[in-house]
Order: structure tokens, then C-alpha cells, then sequence
């Protein structure tokens, strides 16, 4: 989990991270913690106690943004010793240190927390996906660095597909490749809630293909051969988006996760597989 503190700025500041960054503030992935002392220092009290929790639940990746003022290297040091006793008591926890002279520093502490936390600029131009599927496993390869292994069986299928939104297609592909792989990975509950945001951004759900039981009843329809053809593995999860069996509209990505190499498997896409009752 990644957490970001922010501390010993001007008040403004907390207005632009407000703006920036509701969500992250609400969810404690960013958390403020405001001057208090004559000298305008951070708050030691309430950072250390923030701190200790946001390593006792599980943060393991940590940015603190502090402004030690001019003749405040007194204030650094005492920040930095807390820093140390926690890095101590939770020896997973890796925490990066920057440090202002300016408590006004809002640009700076947005593009840093923006950093830190995989939020892309505003202004960055929205990513570009193909117009077919012709080179669907050149793609895979070169965007997801084999996280995903797409098939031959399923290439084949792609290369006849007559679903009409392809970037969807890659754009769920990527979704396996990264928040879907990452939540298989390491668990934890900011992978979930990527996860899950994701999936809600994309309008698809990932559930279960069909039972063993009845995927043994067609045959070699749900399984795959692999890593060797000696090999057989069910295709039990599957992306799905729409109902119909319109093939234009409707979208199923079969897969499995393979724990043994940490990979997707993805054996067919994106039409329907057949069952008796199709």
C-alpha cells in the first residue's frame, strides 16, 4: 500500500490537494498534517502517530513531503528520527524523504504525490489502442511483457472476431495484465480498490465460466493445453460484458491464472464459448 504525507504547509496547499486529490484524502492514501508550532514546524504529535498506523496496517511504500524552514534543522531531524523508529519496528516499509524550504510549494507537491501514486497529468493524451486484432499477441507482448500469455487457440478466434468495440478488448486485456495480476500478486486493499475501479470504468465484470462439472460435459470446448500439450487446464474465469449472443456486442475473454508462473492464460476471445444449452 502506498501512502503519502504532506506536512507543514500553508493552508492553501490542503485547498489544491483537495481539488486534485478528494479521493486519495478521503482514503487516507494522502494524509495532511498541518504547522502548528510558532515556527510554523510540522506537527511531530500528530505525524507520528499517523505515521505508526499507516505502517501497523500495512503500508509499505511511503512519501513524506515536509518543509523544514531556514534554522529548522532542528525540526528535520526530529522527523527524521521518527521516520527511523518506524522503518525499525515494520523493516518492510521503504519511506522516501523530500523536504521544501517553501511551505507554498503546491505544484511541486502535486507533481510528486502524482508521481508517487501512478495518477497520470490531466493534460496527458488518453493511450491509443489498434483498430483489429491482427497483431493481438505482438501487442501483448510488447505492452503487458508476457504477464499475459495469449494462446494460439485464442489468436485464431481473434482473428475472426466480429465484435465491434476492439479497444475494449485490449483495454481488458491490460486490466488482467495489471490491477487483475496485481490483486492475484499481493492482495491488500488499494490493489482491490483499483481493481474494482477499474472494472467499473470499463463496464465488464470478471466471474467464473462455467463449474467443472459442466465443462466436462463439452468436451475440450473449456480446456486448454498448457504449458505442454500433456497438459489440460480449465478456462474457469472469464471477462464478460453484455448478454446477448450477438457476437458484435457481446464480450467473453476465458482465461485462467496460472500461480505457478504468475500469468494470465487467456485460451479464448472474444465470443461466446458453446454449452449444450447454446
Amino acid at each position: 500500500m502506498r501512502v503519502a504525507f504532506v506536512v507543514g504547509f500553508n493552508d492553501p496547499v490542503l485547498g489544491v490537494l483537495s481539488q486534485e486529490f478528494s479521493a486519495q484524502l478521503q482514503d487516507q492514501l494522502i494524509l495532511w498534517v498541518g504547522a502548528w508550532s510558532p515556527h510554523g514546524d510540522g506537527d511531530l504529535v500528530q505525524f507520528t502517530s499517523l505515521f505508526l498506523d499507516r505502517l501497523a496496517v500495512g503500508a509499505t511504500n511511503v512519501l513524506v513531503l515536509s518543509v523544514v524552514r531556514r534554522g529548522r534543522e532542528e525540526f528535520g531531524a526530529n522527523l527524521r528520527a521518527i521516520i527511523y523508529s518506524g522503518e525499525t519496528r515494520f523493516p518492510k516499509a521503504d519511506v522516501q524523504v523530500v523536504q521544501f524550504k517553501n511551505a507554498r510549494e503546491a505544484p511541486a507537491v502535486v507533481q510528486a504525490i502524482r508521481h508517487f501514486l501512478g495518477i497520470p497529468q490531466e493534460c496527458e493524451e488518453p493511450p491509443s489502442y489498434p483498430d483489429s486484432l491482427d497483431d493481438l499477441e505482438g501487442w501483448c507482448e510488447g505492452e503487458l511483457d508476457s504477464r499475459v500469455i495469449v494462446l494460439p487457440r485464442a489468436i485464431g478466434a481473434a482473428r475472426k472476431s466480429r465484435f465491434v468495440d476492439i479497444p475494449l478488448i485490449y483495454k481488458s486485456l491490460l486490466l488482467l495484465g495489471n490491477e487483475y495480476r496485481d490483486v492475484r500478486m499481493d492482495g491488500g486493499n488499494e490493489n482491490l480498490r483499483k481493481y474494482k475501479a477499474k472494472l467499473a470504468e470499463l463496464g465488464v465484470a470478471i466471474s467464473k465460466s462455467i463449474s467443472e462439472s459442466r465443462a466436462g460435459e463439452q468436451g475440450n470446448e473449456y480446456y486448454v493445453a498448457y504449458p505442454s500439450e500433456s497438459d489440460k487446464r480449465l478456462l474457469e474465469y472469464h471477462v464478460r460484458k453484455g448478454a446477448i449472443k450477438d457476437e458484435r456486442y457481446c464480450l467473453r475473454i476465458y482465461f485462467f491464472w496460472d500461480a505457478k508462473s504468475e500469468k494470465v492464460v487467456i485460451g479464448w476471445l472474444p465470443s461466446h464459448l458453446e454449452t449444450r444449452g447454446t
